[in-house]
């Protein structure tokens, strides 16, 4: 590790201690109810999804906060799937949608799941980078790393020599059509705001955007402009595949 990657890090590790501390603060505010309610945390040696979601429904807001900090004291950012500290203020908003606590800490915090998830997926570990991104879509499914990070698990996962990967990030309703370039429709799908596609192809691509400004697209990880003509909602894009 060279000495910038080393003071990254570090300058890493203090942030997320200020953002522990600011976190305990705000639980100190609500100490009478963390009294009463339990604090400790689910931990299954290998839990399913289900599992996982039965275990948070049953805590209640207060522990769900205090588990979350507990948690991210340990390091726990986004994994593992039962004991993450993203998990827990997530399914807070779930019982609690305007809890603040658990909003400034998911957006204080959502840089930082990223660079998470990014090293998951550089370590090869495809199926948890899978899950942990579906974690953070719940946490906030119109952000743009989002599209990013599939791509990037997508290049990872299908990276064969000839092969693309063209992801689709809704942030609103939008009909998509992908057809070859010869023109004939290949596959075609409505997607909904904070819904995304990946597709792989290895020869050139022909996109048909309903609704260009709501949906933004990357190629092998990186933003594809999409402009639409003046007054007209409709756009359409070429991707070329390498030969």
């Amino acid at each position: 590790m060279n000495e910038h990657t080393k003071s990254a890090a570090m300058s890493n590790r203090h942030k997320l201690g200020l953002i522990a501390g600011c976190l305990a603060a705000a639980l100190l505010a609500n100490a009478p109810a963390l009294a009463a309610a339990p604090v400790s945390a689910p931990t299954p040696a290998s839990p399913s999804s289900h599992a996982v979601n039965n275990e948070l429904q049953a805590m209640t807001v207060p522990a769900l906060l205090a588990a979350a900090l507990d948690a991210h004291k340990r390091g726990h950012l986004v994994a593992p799937a039962s004991d993450n500290t993203i998990g827990y203020y997530v399914a807070t908003l779930h019982k609690d949608p305007r809890n603040r606590i658990a909003r400034d800490a998911l957006r204080e915090l959502f840089p930082y799941a990223v660079t998470a998830v990014e090293q998951t997926i550089t370590q090869g570990d495809y199926d948890e980078a899978n899950r942990e991104i579906e974690l953070l879509a719940k946490a906030d499914p119109t952000n743009y790393s989002l599209t990013l990070l599939r791509a990037k698990l997508g290049t990872r996962r299908g990276g064969r020599a000839g092969q693309h990967v063209v992801t689709l990030q809704a942030t609103g309703k939008c009909w998509v059509a992908i057809a070859n370039s010869g023109g004939h429709v290949i596959d075609s799908r409505v997607l909904s705001s904070g819904e995304s596609w990946t597709y792989r192809y290895a020869q050139s691509l022909r996109l048909t955007l309903g609704n260009a400004d709501g949906v933004e697209v990357s190629a092998d990880g990186k933003a594809v402009a999409v402009n639409a003509p003046p007054h007209a909602k409709v756009a359409h894009l070429e991707l070329y595949a390498s030969r």
